[in-house]
């Protein structure tokens, strides 16, 4: 499959939860996802697939995360296409706002400081037939 298949993507801390939005600067914005309610439907993305996306994470052994945090950075939204470029931008937000946190111990519990550089998995949506499936594959 070709770069040029991707058509959207999503960044994401699938274990980190906001009630509200938070801007950090100019550049780096987190939104709260709460399953089938926020941020709800987009131009750019649908709730029903942020939601989908986010059914391949769990918090221990059966429980799926219902609540996960957006990263949006710069000009890119959520569910736009990115771009190598666009990548390095979120994956360099990740291991900022991880190493902060850390920290702070304020946005990851002692329990998931191991999670903290594992995050955000960049999802990508491909058509992979023009009246069909899709697949989602993930970025580390």
């Amino acid at each position: 499959m070709t770069e040029s298949a991707f058509v959207s993507s999503v960044a994401f801390f699938p274990w980190v939860a906001l009630a509200e939005p938070i801007s950090l600067g100019r550049s780096v914005r987190l939104l709260p996802h709460k399953k089938g309610r926020a941020p709800g439907d987009t131009d750019l993305a649908k709730q029903a697939d942020l939601d989908n996306v986010l059914r391949a994470y769990s918090n221990g052994t059966h429980w799926r995360v219902s609540e996960a945090t957006l990263i949006e950075a710069d000009g890119w939204r959520t569910g736009m296409d990115a771009d190598d470029a666009t990548r390095e931008r979120l994956f360099r937000a990740r291991i900022i706002l991880g190493f902060s946190a850390l920290s702070y111990r304020r946005l990851f519990s002692p329990r998931a400081k191991r999670r903290a550089m594992s995050s955000p998995h960049v999802a990508t949506r491909a058509i992979t037939a023009p009246t069909a499936s899709r697949c989602v594959s993930h970025s580390w």
